[in-house]
């Protein structure tokens, strides 16, 4: 939970925003009727949850709850959070091509330094390389912001 305590780096700053305890009550809306779309939505909470201190579970009699909905929305509609989807695409594909390339340089450092390098040093190396060269990856840093730093979390970004 955010705590307000210095260092605390979590991506939601007012407490009372967060779901208690990271247990987030939902209602799947009569529109998702189709049983790959159920299953489809069902092993994306459950993923969620198996990476994060996340867990969704049916309402029951809770004011705040999430309803899932079908709709034309992007996978990326976060509340809070603009993502252009374009621009988003452009900034993957020069994040892989980056990444492509200096994979192999990172197993030799591991190899010749016997560390492990992060995946948080990873992106860090790959946000700096893109502020060195001045490319601007605003959707993707928002992405990587809000997938470290999720409600209920303290992970460092």
């Amino acid at each position: 939970m955010a705590s307000g305590v210095a260092g605390d780096r979590n991506a939601v700053p007012k407490a009372e925003r967060l779901w208690p305890e990271g247990i987030i009550p939902y209602v799947m809306d009569a529109g998702l009727s189709s049983t790959v779309r159920l299953e489809m939505v069902m092993r994306a909470m459950w993923r969620y949850g198996n990476k994060t201190c996340i867990r969704f579970v049916p309402r029951t009699t809770e004011t705040n709850y999430v309803r899932i909905f079908p709709g034309q929305g992007s996978l990326l509609d976060v509340p809070d959070m603009k993502i252009n989807n374009d621009q988003l695409f452009d900034e993957v594909v020069l994040a892989k091509e980056y990444l492509q390339s200096n994979w192999e340089q990172w197993k030799q450092e591991e190899t010749t330094r016997n560390v492990i390098i992060s995946s948080e040093e990873k992106w860090l190396r790959l946000f700096g390389h893109f502020k060195e060269n001045h490319i601007v990856a605003l959707n993707l840093i928002k992405i990587v912001k809000y997938a470290f730093c999720l409600p209920g979390t303290s992970a460092p970004v």
